[in-house]
């Protein structure tokens, strides 16, 4: 039969075909075909013990805020009965998804704490490292992959290269410097030429030789030759 609430009886929704007179009367206001509905509608706040021995556990999980020592999230269908009834507001499938909606702010940690792969929430492209000028791959930190920079934030602005990254985030700094310097390589300069206005001159856009005069600054007008440098500049 139809669930109804007992609220006189203490027994949360029974389906024994006891519910009262103006129940009966006007069911489709008061009961419901299914116990999981009827508790849903009265009892939310005791949605487990109402359930009672046709409680299931839904396998999703749900921030474990209770704990208040880590960032995680538990699948152990124990969550508090208002996400009990309500899920979809709640309840995720993965860890991964539970972790992005609640500790956004410290995801690797949450991932890996709730017993998931902070490696399967890694998107391997690349975002610019606050208080560095370089850019760096969103994945977990680790000496054989010196490029990842740690799992990205939410509002990071992610890109498909290091160069667009750099481009695009870091553009006060050479590309080729900030390219070379998110790929964990030593900047070489672009050998193109550029004029040195201390000294009145034309030099090479490298360090090391004597044609060298540094790395050039993004503002510097580079040219393929000297020839090229001292006639449209310094002529």
């Amino acid at each position: 039969g139809d669930f109804y609430p007992d609220w006189s009886g203490g027994g949360y929704c029974l389906n024994d075909g006891n519910e009262p007179d103006y129940m009966k009367l006007n069911p489709s206001l008061w009961v419901y075909s299914t116990r999981s509905s009827c508790c849903t509608r009265y009892y939310s706040y005791a949605y487990n013990d109402c359930m009672g021995s046709d409680a299931v556990p839904s396998g999703k999980y749900y921030p474990d805020w209770d704990q208040n020592q880590e960032s995680r999230c538990v699948s152990d269908g124990q969550e508090p009965d208002y996400m009990a009834s309500n899920p979809t507001a709640w309840m995720y499938d993965s860890a991964e998804e539970c972790c992005t909606r609640y500790y956004s702010w410290d995801l690797g940690a949450c991932v890996t704490n709730s017993g998931g792969t902070a490696v399967e929430s890694a998107t391997r492209k690349w975002y610019v490292l606050d208080g560095e000028e370089k850019c760096v791959q969103d994945c977990e930190v680790n000496a054989s992959e010196p490029t990842c920079g740690g799992l990205a934030n939410p509002w990071d602005s992610l890109f498909a290269t290091s160069s667009e990254c750099c481009s695009q985030k870091v553009s006060w700094v050479s590309l080729n410097v900030c390219d070379a310097t998110s790929q964990g390589q030593t900047p070489t300069g672009s050998s193109k030429w550029y004029v040195d206005w201390d000294n009145l001159k034309c030099v090479m856009d490298c360090e090391g030789s004597s044609s060298c005069g540094g790395l050039a600054e993004p503002h510097y007008a580079l040219h393929v030759n000297k020839a090229a440098c001292c006639t449209t500049q310094l002529s």
